[in-house]
């Protein structure tokens, strides 16, 4: 259990953190709202 909160604490650091474009294209944005989805959605599933 205590891993599992030490992973989390970083992954919500991650979420903190604004999200950064290095080209900014329409298949990059859609990837990286994807990617920030899926941790929002785990992060969410871990408080339960």
């Amino acid at each position: 259990m205590s891993n599992l909160r030490t992973w989390l604490s970083r992954v919500e650091g991650e979420l903190a953190k604004p999200i950064i474009y290095s080209i900014c294209h329409s298949d990059e944005i859609q990837r990286k709202l994807a990617e920030h989805q899926v941790v929002v959605y785990i992060t969410a599933l871990l408080k339960i």
